[in-house]
C-alpha cells in the first residue's frame, strides 16, 4: 500500500510537525533507523489509528455541517476536503446512513463546482447522492 492510496492519512511523527530519520548508507545505520521508526510508531501511531478505528472516532461521527462547517477533530488525518466528502459519505451508505451519505456527496459536489476540474468524481459524488 502506497501513501498516495490512503484516504485519511498524516505523518507519524513524536512531535507536532515533520520527523524524519536520518541515516548513512550502511545497514547498521539504516537498521537503527528503522528501529527508531518502529518505536515512534508504537508510542504515537499505534493509539492514533486505535483511535480513530473506534465506533466513537469523528470518521464515524461527523455530520455532514460539522463537516462542512469544519468542526470537527481528525487529530491530524486528512485530504483535500473533497475527497475526505467523498470516503465520508461511502462510509455512511455502508452504514444505512443515506441523508448523511448525501450530505457529504453534496458538500463535496459545491466544492468542486462547475468547472473542469473533478469531472471523474463529479460522476461518482452524483451517482452516490442518487443512489443513497
Amino acid at each position: 500500500m502506497r501513501e498516495m492510496d490512503c484516504l485519511f492519512r498524516r505523518r507519524l511523527a513524536r512531535q507536532p510537525g515533520d520527523q524524519w530519520w536520518d541515516y548513512d548508507r550502511d545497514q547498521l545505520s539504516m537498521e537503527a533507523a528503522a528501529r527508531d521508526e518502529c518505536a515512534t510508531y508504537e508510542q504515537v501511531g499505534r493509539a492514533q489509528l486505535e483511535f480513530m478505528a473506534q465506533p466513537t472516532s469523528p470518521l464515524n461521527t461527523v455530520t455532514p455541517e460539522a463537516f462542512a462547517e469544519q468542526t470537527f477533530d481528525f487529530k491530524g488525518f486528512g485530504n483535500t476536503g473533497v475527497l475526505m466528502a467523498w470516503a465520508l459519505g461511502h462510509m455512511r451508505k455502508a452504514a444505512g446512513k443515506n441523508a448523511e451519505a448525501q450530505g457529504f456527496a453534496r458538500f463535496a459536489l459545491e466544492k468542486i463546482g462547475d468547472g473542469p476540474g473533478g469531472s471523474g468524481l463529479k460522476a461518482k459524488l452524483r451517482d452516490l447522492l442518487e443512489r443513497s
